[in-house]
């Protein structure tokens, strides 16, 4: 059981992260109107920042055609979600609650993807911090994913997306940041450039737990109250984020004979529980917001189990290594 425990404190120190945003939220040291500014200088600056430290400074970042991989089992991995999410819905969305269209398009869109940058990402660095680079990489296939394939979900058009996938923040860092690397061009920063590039990265993840740590506060109580009304709901969502798509993204694993770095990274996107941001394109969109809300707080709750669960089981099964 220690293996258990030492990776159950490490995925607790991360929820502890969004406690203190909840908390700072609860004594109005966290306003709402503050997260949209710092929702968007996380998005747009910091993770951005992250990328190119974490691309440029490590010695197993891949070429760039070599990257597009990672990327493209990113897109796969969430399009798969999107597509078995879909289909059972399809099959028993109205035995657990999903009536209306509203609701089942808001329930695939936060179910079809799981956490990707905020909890797995410092999981990945205490864990496994060969597969970080890749992790990034791998991040920019899902947010294409999302801004594409999970727009669509919602609302059946993405056309007016474009500019926001391919002029991407996190794209274009990665993007640069490769070609840099490709012509030696690291070596040749000015040592400031990087520590910049560092400090600026490392925001990232606090700030964006802290946040989804109050975004789930404000809705927690509404999560609470509808509770046993939407039981079935939040466990039709847990079997298929925490269950379902786990397992298939272990035997993928397996299957591809991925090298031990991707292998982390699909273990640890099996482990997670559903994103916070599909809450915001859910309200954006005018879908069904108590749903998404039960969905990614439920999942969320049940990670904190499941998380160490899968990734105890996962190391196993995949004869992984980790620093733990």
């Amino acid at each position: 059981m220690s293996d258990f425990s030492e990776i159950l404190s490490s995925v607790a120190g991360v929820y502890l992260v969004m406690v203190f945003g909840a908390a700072a939220r609860r004594c109005g040291w966290l306003s709402g109107d503050a997260d949209r500014s710092l929702a968007s200088i996380t998005a747009n600056l910091f993770i951005p920042c992250l990328f190119m430290h974490r691309i440029l400074t490590s010695s197993h970042s891949p070429n760039l055609p070599n990257a597009l991989f990672p990327m493209l089992l990113g897109f796969g991995c969430t399009a798969g979600g999107y597509v078995i999410a879909w289909m059972l819905v399809t099959l028993f969305g109205e035995f657990v609650g999903l009536r209306s269209e509203s609701q089942r398009r808001s329930f695939i869109a936060c179910v079809g993807i799981a956490n990707y940058t905020y909890i797995p990402l410092p999981i990945a660095e205490a864990m496994f911090p060969g597969s970080v680079v890749r992790l990034l990489v791998h991040n920019v296939g899902v947010d294409i994913a999302m801004w594409s394939l999970g727009i669509w979900v919602l609302c059946g058009n993405f056309k007016a997306n474009w500019k926001r996938i391919v002029f991407g923040p996190p794209l274009l860092a990665m993007l640069v940041a490769y070609s840099a690397k490709s012509v030696g061009l690291e070596a040749r920063l000015p040592d400031f450039v990087l520590v910049a590039l560092n400090m600026a990265g490392s925001c990232a993840i606090p700030i964006g737990l802290m946040l989804g740590g109050a975004i789930i506060f404000d809705q927690a109580s509404t999560a609470i109250q509808n509770f046993l009304a939407s039981s079935t709901t939040i466990l039709f969502a847990s079997l298929i984020r925490q269950l379902l798509l786990p397992v298939a993204f272990i035997l993928l694993a397996i299957g591809l004979a991925l090298p031990q770095d991707l292998r982390q990274v699909l273990l640890l996107q099996a482990a997670m529980p559903c994103a916070t941001f599909p809450i915001v394109l859910v309200r954006l969109y005018h879908q069904d917001v108590p749903t998404a809300v039960r969905v990614v707080v439920g999942t969320s709750m049940v990670g904190v189990i499941t998380i160490p669960l899968w990734i105890l089981a996962g190391k196993h099964w995949l004869l992984l290594p980790t620093l733990l």
